[in-house]
């Protein structure tokens, strides 16, 4: 603490000076009256002053009545003897903090300055809590600032008039002094690797960074810039006076703003750019625009500004979708656990969507995305598994998709859910291929005799038959038909031995429609007729029984 002494005293004001460097880590001056006083104050800058109320020239009670008027922070301590005490008390009602009765000792001494310093940390606590708040105001000001910009312009549903809107904006000093309006959304190329490599104050940093090279750019426009973040990425409302270069200017700032991002970070940006509006009311058709327009990146690749113009009106490109035939052979892949093939089958999907995409048109490849998404969840509902568990929802999968910003950032989220569904299959596929099993076989032994195959079986468990062929032959080492048969021709052997029953009426019990074909397989099984197997094992039977 700075501390001067003003004492005419020698002795005095010396002794004083000692025992306060003695205390602790302070600096002292001296001076020997009060106009000495405010000749070094300015120089000294002193915290607390100590001074004794009798002195030449200048007393302590004018001093103090200098001080408080040119520097009213400065804390003031009268130093009275018992003569002077109402002198004290008079000093104290001007302004003073406390007084010293001389003669006082060391420890009447720290006893003062501790009452300083213990003052000092309760204002520098209050200064610190009232810049805090007030930089927490200024921070929830600019975010108030934000969420209205964002509620309003992404919910094109809200009722809510212009004239309202307009107060609640004048409520985050938001004015809107130009007729012009335009909305420009920037994404960040290759996010999810950005997301990746960098903690999550970096990603804010880089988002900072993009606000405000944004916000310089196009104000040398002298274009009212108001940033707002939405759906993970950055929009911009921009007001201008109406001109009709305005679309070429602000087209120009964008690409300056590719340029800029390019060159000093290290990740590029596609911006888009709505159509102008005249009325807040349409503020959400601009920024639906722009957010379109950015994922013409998707066929033209990054680092771009693109304009939804150009995406309208170059929007000529034929669609490709998924049939039936497409969805069965990915289930055919997923039930045979297959990832290569169907991340094969997928990825040829989205690159014959960029092959016949050219112009970069972006509702081709949500499209694709929203067929992707649903059918990921049929099949893996066929397949008895829960994707709402991974994914949460088709919606939730759809925008994970829709919010790539690049055709090779796409592709590695097609992969990443395709490691995720055949992690879940692997994982299950014992389980539930061995409960899969036994229910085909319950099926099998419970109608044998009926007219079965492997489609019917394979219908009624909501599998396909090739699936169900090898899991079944993975089990007990034979294909399905071989195993039906054989069991039909041992249930036949059973049949014959009760000696209750002809061939003809065995074959029948059996399942088999043609005798003809029940003797001929019969006999490739056993070596015998029916007939003669009949008649052996019973003749044998009886003996065996005498």
């Amino acid at each position: 603490m700075r501390i001067m002494i003003v004492e005419d005293e020698k002795f005095t004001r010396e002794a004083i000076a000692k025992d306060i460097l003695g205390i602790g880590n302070h600096q002292v001056a001296q001076a020997v009256d009060g106009i000495h006083a405010l000749e070094i104050v300015n120089e000294f800058q002193p915290e607390l002053i100590l001074a004794d109320i009798r002195m030449p020239r200048m007393d302590g009670l004018a001093l103090l009545k200098e001080i408080k008027n040119a520097y009213p922070k400065i804390v003031f301590i009268i130093i009275s003897s018992h003569e002077s005490f109402e002198y004290a008390q008079i000093a104290i009602q001007n302004g003073a903090l406390s007084y010293l009765l001389k003669p006082f000792d060391i420890e009447d001494l720290k006893g003062c300055l501790l009452r300083v310093e213990f003052l000092f940390n309760k204002e520098k606590e209050a200064n610190n809590w009232l810049n805090e708040t007030e930089q927490n105001a200024r921070k929830h000001k600019e975010l108030s600032k934000k969420y209205i910009l964002k509620e309003w312009i992404e919910n094109d549903s809200l009722q809510l008039n212009e004239i309202d809107f307009n107060s609640r904006l004048k409520g985050v000093d938001i004015t809107f002094p130009y007729s012009a309006f335009i909305v420009i959304s920037v994404n960040i190329d290759s996010l999810n690797q950005l997301i990746a490599l960098h903690t999550h104050p970096d990603l804010q940093l880089f988002l900072f960074c993009i606000e405000n090279i944004t916000e310089e750019i196009i104000g040398k426009l002298n274009i009212n810039v108001h940033p707002f973040e939405s759906e993970g990425s950055l929009s911009f409302l921009l007001n201008s006076p109406v001109h009709p270069n305005l679309p070429e200017q602000i087209t120009g700032a964008c690409q300056e703003i590719v340029r800029t991002i390019s060159k000093l970070m290290k990740f590029t940006i596609t911006i888009g750019i709505g159509c102008e509006v005249q009325a807040v009311s349409n503020l959400h058709t601009s920024y639906a625009q722009s957010k379109k327009a950015t994922l013409s990146n998707l066929g033209k690749g990054g680092n771009q500004v693109f304009k939804y113009i150009e995406a309208r009106e170059e929007s000529l490109s034929p669609k490709v979708l998924i049939d039936y035939e497409i969805e069965t052979q990915l289930l055919l892949f997923m039930e045979a656990c297959d990832k290569a093939s169907a991340l094969h089958l997928i990825t040829g999907l989205y690159n014959q969507t960029k092959e016949q995409n050219r112009i970069g048109e972006p509702a081709d490849f949500m499209k694709l995305n929203f067929h992707i998404s649903i059918v990921i969840f049929k099949l893996m509902n066929q397949l008895k598994l829960h994707p709402e568990e991974l994914f949460y929802s088709e919606i939730k999968l759809y925008k994970q998709l829709n919010n790539c910003t690049s055709f090779q950032e796409m592709l590695e989220v097609i992969a990443y859910i395709c490691d995720k569904c055949f992690e879940e299959i692997t994982t299950h596929d014992r389980t539930w291929n061995n409960t899969l099993i036994t229910k085909a076989m319950n099926y099998l032994l419970k109608h044998y005799n009926e007219d079965i195959s492997l489609q019917s079986v394979s219908k009624q468990l909501f599998i396909s038959s090739p699936y169900l062929s090898r899991q079944f032959k993975k089990v007990y080492n034979q294909n399905f038909t071989d195993f039906l048969i054989n069991y039909r021709i041992n249930k036949a052997k059973e049949f014959l031995l009760t000696g209750q029953y002809t061939a003809s009426e065995v074959s029948a019990l059996i399942g088999f429609k043609d005798d003809k074909h029940f003797f001929r397989t019969f006999k490739k099984i056993t070596g015998l007729t029916p007939r003669v197997y009949k008649l052996g094992n019973f003749e044998q039977t009886k003996s065996s029984e005498k």
